[in-house]
C-alpha cells in the first residue's frame, strides 16, 4: 500500500455537511503527510490524544490569555474615564471556550476512527499478501 492510496482512502471519507468529520479528515491527511503513512498507521489512540491535547493546551492558554489582556483592558478604561461598562463580556468568552472544547473532541473521537479504519485496512491487506504468498 502507498502512501498516495492512504491519502486517497482518508480523502475518500470527507462529507458534505459534515464540519467534526472533514476537520479530521484534514488533520489525518496532515499527520500522515507529515509523519509518512507507515509511522501514522502504527500511532494508537494515546499518541493521537497526546497530539489533540498538545493543540488544546496551547489553544486554551491562547485563550484565556486574550480574556485576561481583554479584561485587564477594559478595566483601564473603565479607570481612566470612570464608566461602570464593562465592554468585554467574559461570560461570553468563556461559552466560546468551552463550545470549541466541546468541538474539538468530537473532532478527537473522529480522527480516531479514522485512524483506525485505516490500520483495519491495512491490516487485511497484509493480511491477504501474506495468504497469496
Amino acid at each position: 500500500m502507498q502512501q498516495e492510496k492512504i491519502l486517497e482512502k482518508i480523502e475518500s471519507l470527507r462529507r458534505d455537511g459534515g464540519e467534526n468529520n472533514n476537520a479530521a479528515v484534514d488533520l489525518c491527511l496532515q499527520d500522515v503527510v507529515e509523519a509518512g503513512w507507515e509511522h501514522w498507521l502504527l500511532w494508537n489512540s494515546v499518541d493521537v490524544a497526546a497530539v489533540f491535547q498538545e493543540i488544546a493546551d496551547h489553544a486554551v492558554r491562547d485563550m484565556v490569555e486574550t480574556v485576561s489582556s481583554n479584561q485587564a483592558g477594559q478595566a483601564l478604561i473603565n479607570e481612566v474615564l470612570g464608566e461602570g461598562d464593562d465592554g468585554f463580556d467574559a461570560v461570553t468568552e468563556s461559552k466560546k471556550l468551552a463550545i470549541a472544547s466541546a468541538k474539538m473532541f468530537r473532532v478527537l473521537c473522529q480522527y480516531c476512527s479514522i485512524h483506525e479504519i485505516l490500520k483495519v485496512e491495512y491490516d487485511w491487506y497484509i493480511y491477504s499478501i501474506r495468504r497469496r504468498d
